[in-house]
This record gives structure tokens, C-alpha cells and sequence, in this order.
């Protein structure tokens, strides 16, 4: 008598198929995976080139109309300097909104450009008064803690409408979380509290805010 081992025979091949099946499944996701790391990688570093980039022309020039007795006074100056904190500025905003205000790398960056927010802050006051140029500044700080953040990116809308309505106007932003020691140290010169603060210049601190002209009659 022949025994039938067809039934056997098709369970075999249905575990291999299985087996074969997961070894793609599994293929594609590390394929994906890395592909993925990857890229991150490859944004990070570009990131990481263009903000020394940006950190370098900004203290060169600095440097440049110090050393060479130029006039820091100049139109040509204050736009240099200017642009390398807003394009730093427009890097983390991108960094951010790409991989999250939470990821390692992008606070790592984040305290590079708190420390070019310092020095333009500290130069513009000083060429505020020996250039009259009549500017008024803001320090904003926020945090991105979930029961703050609505709050934060409320404030934070309202100066960037406040910024683009009046260049007189300078506005540098920092993290209250940020655990960077230059920010921290910042954090406990001015005697911040609230988790959401504006002060300007130097003087006025408000820490609740609905819309602009609550800034404007301050300025």
C-alpha cells in the first residue's frame, strides 16, 4: 500500500514559503531602516557644516571690522551679521520641524545658536549706542513643555509678525529648558520663572500675551 505524502509535502512548502516570506519582510525593513538612518545622518552633517560655515563668517567679520579699524557702524556690517543669525535661526527651525524639538542632535545645535543669539545680542547693544540706531530689543523666553508649547508658538507667531512689521525691532529666543550652561546662567541673570517671558529691553516683562499691540506699546 502507498501512503499519500502530499498533505505532508504541502506543509513543508507552506513553512518554507513563510520562512522565505519573513526573510524579505525582514530584509526590506532593515534596507528601509538604514536608508532612512542615512539620510538623517547625511541632513544632520550637512546642517552641522553650514552652521560652522555660518558660525565662522560671523566672528571673522566681527573680527575684521575690530582689527582693521572699520566702521561697524556700516549698513554692510549690520546685514552681515544679521543674515548669519537668521539663516542659523532658519536651519534649527528646519532641523526641528524634521526631526522633533526633542531629538538629541537637533538641542545639540540648538546650543550653538543660542550661543550666536549672545554675541549679536551683546554687539548690537554696544552699536546701538555708539552707531544712535535706535533699536529696541526683545529676549523671548519659552519652553517646549507639552503645558506650555500652544503658549510658546502663540508668542513666538505674534514676534515673528512683530519682527517682520518693525526692523527696528531684534528678537533673540531662548529655551528655558535648554540644559546648555550659557543658557541656564542667562536664565538665572534675568530671574526667570514663568516657563513664557518677554522682556524688553531690559525693562519690561510680560509674560501674558494675546496679540501685538500688548508689545507695541512697550517699544
Amino acid at each position: 500500500m502507498v501512503k499519500d505524502v502530499s498533505l505532508g509535502q504541502r506543509k513543508f512548502d507552506n513553512s518554507k514559503r513563510y520562512f522565505y516570506a519573513l526573510v524579505v519582510a525582514l530584509s526590506l525593513f532593515f534596507f528601509g531602516f538604514f536608508i532612512s538612518y542615512g539620510i538623517h545622518a547625511f541632513e544632520f552633517q550637512k546642517t552641522s557644516v553650514l552652521q560652522d560655515s555660518v558660525f565662522y563668517n560671523f566672528y571673522k567679520t566681527q573680527l575684521s571690522y575690530e582689527l582693521f579699524n572699520n566702521s561697524n557702524c556700516s549698513s554692510d556690517y549690520l546685514d552681515q551679521i544679521g543674515k548669519s543669525l537668521d539663516f542659523q535661526g532658519s536651519m534649527l527651525a528646519n532641523l526641528e520641524n524634521k526631526f522633533g524639538k526633542d531629538n538629541k542632535y537637533v538641542k545639540e545645535r540648538k546650543a550653538y545658536y543660542s550661543l550666536l543669539e549672545l554675541s549679536h545680542y551683546e554687539e548690537m547693544k554696544k552699536l546701538n549706542n555708539k552707531c544712535d540706531l535706535n533699536k529696541s530689543f526683545i529676549l523671548f523666553f519659552y519652553s517646549n513643555d507639552k503645558d506650555y508649547l500652544d503658549y510658546s508658538v502663540k508668542v513666538g507667531n505674534i514676534l515673528s509678525y512683530l519682527k517682520k512689521a518693525n526692523p527696528n525691532v531684534l528678537i533673540y529666543s531662548f529655551d528655558v529648558d535648554s540644559v546648555d550652561p550659557l543658557v541656564h546662567k542667562l536664565v538665572l541673570k534675568y530671574e526667570i520663572e514663568d516657563p513664557v517671558l518677554v522682556i524688553i529691553d531690559g525693562k519690561y516683562r510680560l509674560t501674558s500675551i494675546h496679540n501685538i499691540d500688548e508689545i507695541n506699546e512697550y517699544l
